[in-house]
């Protein structure tokens, strides 16, 4: 009943945004910045309570997404639920459930989910679904929202109400429309290097079995639409004789997500990888991490997924310094990388490191130092310094930068009202900036 609720909730807050946006879909005049800011605020009022805010699984998804060439306008969160399922939503919004992280036996299979999902925005399935079920049904779009969110309904209540036929056109749309989305997917996958097999396999498992998981059900993988793809692309699997190995990234995630869930189920992890794996599950877990198994990690602290996890658990030892070390070092391979970035700026902020601090953010393009996670983390920079002016001008650009627009006006104006009892500081030019910018989204046909 829980998730069902959400799922109500979900579906009128979507309305309430879709009916005071048109046409659905267009976002084609949003620059990348309006159109984050959109997803950041959808996001939040659709997921509600299962929203994952985290930084390191927010960033792999959207990095996997962006290697097998899915639409760099896309944003690809998760949700904490044991559901296996994804799905694909107006605002170019991905959801990945845990449940199907934890599904999943590949980065391939990953990825065709990625593809796929991203199959279904490119071809505006989500508004040609609702306007197929308006034209079928003469149901009103609020109806067929609730219908498509709440598939914690039982049986019996689908059985026993209007709700019945309703699933029974949104199927055969779904059906056609996974088709569709199959072919566009197979390219992605085949240019990023993911082979035909990869995604013919999950969706073999997908169908197979009793307890099939919520994907198949809301993506239905019959065995008519495998073996169409089979058909139609004998040659590539002709072709395609070498699969890609996962990462050591994926499977590090796959950790992460079962740590959420609460989970030990076994999984197909390689044996170079079994051990490393499963002690960054012990370490991102222990409030008192044992240092032999900081040992096993250290070998792996290039990798930005390590170093962050080593980094926390120095912290939780009290050895403040060894962490901003381990992340100052893993920066040098990619001084931009939004988690370690973050990361890094939260220790500092935590040992009140000004001077580092300040040459960190200076070097900083703006498109960076305004994203939401970053601002967030340097209005606590200033907040542990005492810089009130820093921590409102900061903060007023986290809340811009997650839809919470009303609320970074109320900084912007106490920001003012520092700035004006104060030495005038630089920062009152990026006030300049942030206003402009709330003025041009709140002139777009969006009511967040």
């Amino acid at each position: 009943m829980k998730i069902r609720s959400i799922a109500l909730l979900g579906a009128s807050l979507l309305l309430a945004v879709i009916t005071k946006h048109s046409p659905a879909d267009s976002f084609y005049t949003y620059s990348d910045e309006q159109l984050l800011i959109l997803q950041q605020s959808l996001t939040k009022r659709f997921a509600g309570n299962l929203y994952v805010d985290d930084t390191i699984m927010e960033v792999y998804l959207n990095n996997l997404g962006d290697k097998v060439s899915i639409n760099s306008r896309n944003f690809i969160f998760a949700e904490n639920t044991s559901v296996a399922n994804a799905f694909a939503s107006w605002g170019n919004l991905i959801s990945i459930n845990m449940g199907m992280l934890d599904f999943v036996e590949s980065e391939a299979e990953l990825a065709g989910i990625l593809a796929h999902e991203d199959s279904h925005i490119q071809q505006g399935h989500f508004t040609r679904l609702i306007e197929g079920l308006k034209t079928q049904s003469g149901l009103t779009v609020a109806s067929i929202l609730v219908a498509l969110l709440s598939d914690g309904v039982s049986s019996a209540d689908i059985i026993n109400s209007s709700i019945a036929l309703q699933k029974s056109q949104e199927f055969a749309l779904r059906r056609r429309y996974e088709r569709e989305a199959d072919r566009q997917s197979i390219n992605k996958l085949r240019q990023a290097g993911y082979t035909l097999a990869d995604y013919i396999s999950l969706l073999d498992r997908l169908s197979s079995g009793q307890d099939i998981p919520d994907y198949a059900r809301t993506h239905p993988a019959s065995n008519d639409r495998i073996a169409e793809l089979k058909s139609r692309n004998r040659s590539l699997l002709d072709l395609d004789t070498k699969q890609l190995d996962s990462s050591l990234d994926f499977w590090l995630i796959q950790e992460r997500a079962r740590s959420y869930l609460d989970t030990t189920q076994d999984s197909k992890v390689p044996t170079k990888y079994a051990e490393l794996v499963r002690v960054y599950g012990t370490v991102i877990q222990s409030t008192q991490p044992n240092l032999s198994d900081l040992q096993i990690l250290k070998p792996y602290r290039d990798n930005w997924i390590i170093a962050i996890a080593i980094a926390d658990a120095l912290l939780k030892l009290n050895d403040l310094q060894a962490a901003i070390d381990v992340i100052s070092s893993a920066r040098k391979n990619d001084d931009t990388h939004l988690a370690l970035l973050e990361k890094h700026l939260l220790l500092l902020a935590e040992g009140k490191k000004l001077v580092a601090s300040k040459l960190i953010l200076a070097g900083l393009p703006n498109g960076i130092r305004n994203n939401r996670r970053i601002a967030l983390a340097e209005s606590k920079l200033w907040e542990k310094l005492g810089d009130q002016l820093g921590y409102r001008v900061a903060l007023s650009y986290a809340l811009f930068g997650g839809g919470r627009l009303n609320l970074a006006k109320e900084q912007i104006k106490l920001a003012r009202a520092q700035a004006d009892s104060d030495e005038v500081s630089t920062m009152t030019g990026r006030l300049d900036v942030l206003e402009n910018k709330i003025a041009l989204f709140e002139s777009l046909p969006i009511d967040i």
